[in-house]
């Protein structure tokens, strides 16, 4: 899907917040108007942090990788072509609004990246139990 970038914002916590234009025709003078926000996040700078939850970096690492990427879209069907922009600028206020303010929370990395450990880790095990 072809998404164009429309912004980068710097958050309080010194990650970076990267908006992109995913919308599409879908029918006529219909759209699919999609806001795609992401957020890389590296897993070192949070070692500390997982220290202290209880996790092991290393094998946090070993599991997710040197960095974990949040998504966040916002989609809206059917949405006449002479509304789209105006569509567009609505999701990324409401973005903006509510989302950016948790993802610029000081513990957010840290967080997010024991989250996606915990979750590789279930799915793992859900695997190698499926394999059984």
């Amino acid at each position: 899907m072809h998404e164009t970038r429309l912004d980068t914002i710097a958050l309080g916590n010194g990650l970076h917040v990267t908006l992109y234009d995913g919308s599409r025709p879908v029918a006529g003078d219909r759209w699919l108007v999609r806001l795609v926000a992401r957020l890389v996040v590296a897993v070192a700078p949070v070692f500390s942090d997982l220290s202290h939850a209880g996790l092991d970096p290393a094998a946090v690492r070993k599991r997710l990788g040197t960095e974990v990427v949040y998504e966040y879209v916002s989609q809206r069907r059917f949405v006449d072509e002479t509304e789209k922009e105006a569509v567009l600028a609505q999701q990324k206020e409401a973005f903006l609004e509510t989302v950016a303010g948790y993802l610029a929370n000081p513990s957010f990395a840290s967080r997010f990246i024991a989250k996606k450990y915990r979750e590789a880790e279930e799915q793992a095990k859900w695997v190698s139990e499926g394999s059984v």
